[in-house]
């Protein structure tokens, strides 16, 4: 039982450290895409991935 608990957690970590990863890597290229307008592009972009974090972390809290 703990052995499954400390599995599902360093998972959990392991997938979030990821999708942080993909994201920072989405950000950049979105940044370097919308050089022009980098001030409107990020606070749209903000926005995205706030949503985006919010609905993911309540898809996997059952993972914690």
């Amino acid at each position: 039982m703990l052995l499954l608990f400390f599995f599902t957690m360093n998972g959990g970590s392991l997938v979030i450290k990821t999708y942080s990863n993909i994201i920072y890597n989405a950000r950049i290229r979105y940044n370097i895409l919308c050089l022009n307008t980098v001030r409107k592009s990020n606070i749209y972009f903000f926005f995205i991935n706030v949503y985006i974090q919010i609905y993911f972390l309540n898809n996997l809290s059952h993972l914690f």
